[in-house]
C-alpha cells in the first residue's frame, strides 16, 4: 500500500467518524465573532466560496460528472444533493463519498467532516443528510465529492482507488 493511499484511507476514516460523533474542529461558537451566526459582513462566509484561501478546495468538476448540484447550493437541511457518474463500473465495487469545509470570515476553509453517499447500481448517488450543530450554519463552505474503487486487502494492508470527482460550492443550512 502506498503512503498517499494510507493517508486518504485514514483521512475517510476519520471525517467519518467526526460526522457519526457529532464532533466538529475547534472553533469559535456561533455569534462569537469567529466564523460563526448567518455569515453577514464575512469576508469569505457570506459572499460565496470566491473568497476561500486554502489550498485544496478549488472547485473543479471531473467531465465523468454529468449530473451535480449548481454553484452556492444548500446543504445540510436535508434537501436532496444529486450527482450521476458517467463511469460506473460496478465490478470495481465503488463507493462514493464526501468531506465538507466551511469558509471562515479570513477566508480560511475549516473541515467539518464526511460521510458516504446513498447509490443506485447505475451511477447515481445522492445524499439529504443534516449537518449536526455547526458553526457553518448561514456560510457557505465546500463538498469535495470522491470515489474509492478497487478495494484489495492483503493481510493488514489496505489499497484502493480513490478519485476526486468535484470540488462544490455550497451553502450550509441547519438541519431539521
Amino acid at each position: 500500500m502506498t503512503a498517499a493511499t494510507l493517508r486518504t484511507s485514514s483521512f475517510i476514516v476519520l471525517a467519518t467518524l467526526a460526522l457519526l460523533s457529532g464532533c466538529a474542529p475547534t472553533a469559535p461558537a456561533p455569534g462569537s465573532g469567529g466564523g460563526g451566526g448567518d455569515g453577514d459582513g464575512a469576508e469569505g462566509g457570506a459572499s460565496g466560496c470566491d473568497g476561500a484561501t486554502s489550498a485544496g478546495w478549488e472547485p473543479m468538476v471531473d467531465p465523468a460528472l454529468s449530473t451535480h448540484p449548481e454553484n452556492g447550493a444548500t446543504f445540510g437541511d436535508g434537501s436532496t444533493v444529486e450527482f450521476t457518474y458517467d463511469e460506473f463500473e460496478p465490478e470495481r465495487s465503488p463507493t462514493f463519498g464526501y468531506d465538507l469545509g466551511y469558509i471562515q470570515d479570513d477566508g480560511a476553509v475549516i473541515p467539518m467532516g464526511g460521510a458516504f453517499f446513498d447509490n443506485d447500481d447505475a451511477g447515481n448517488f445522492s445524499t439529504s443528510n443534516s449537518v449536526f450543530d455547526s458553526n457553518a450554519f448561514g456560510r457557505y463552505g465546500f463538498m469535495s465529492v470522491s470515489i474509492t474503487q478497487d478495494a484489495s486487502f492483503d493481510g493488514d494492508d489496505y489499497d484502493a482507488e480513490n478519485i476526486v470527482l468535484g470540488v462544490f460550492c455550497v451553502k450550509f443550512a441547519e438541519g431539521d
